[in-house]
């Protein structure tokens, strides 16, 4: 079975360890590295774990990447 383009996304942030922002159709952010998902829902952990269904994510993107100066 073909996984979809957000289990592909949401594997590679996890893999990755990248730092994503979620907002949820009610505005509210909520940041964290993913910890685990399903088809159903999305851990997230930052200071404490956060559950997330899926069907409330509006838009998920990664935290820019830091400039390092030389």
């Amino acid at each position: 079975m073909e996984t979809n383009l957000l289990d592909r996304m949401l594997d590679t942030y996890l893999t990755g360890r990248t730092s994503v922002t979620a907002t949820l159709r009610n505005k509210i952010r909520v940041s964290g590295r993913i910890k685990a998902f399903d088809s159903y829902v999305i851990i997230m952990e930052s200071h404490k774990q956060e559950i997330l269904f899926r069907h409330a994510i509006t838009c998920l993107s990664p935290y820019p990447q830091e400039v390092h100066q030389r």
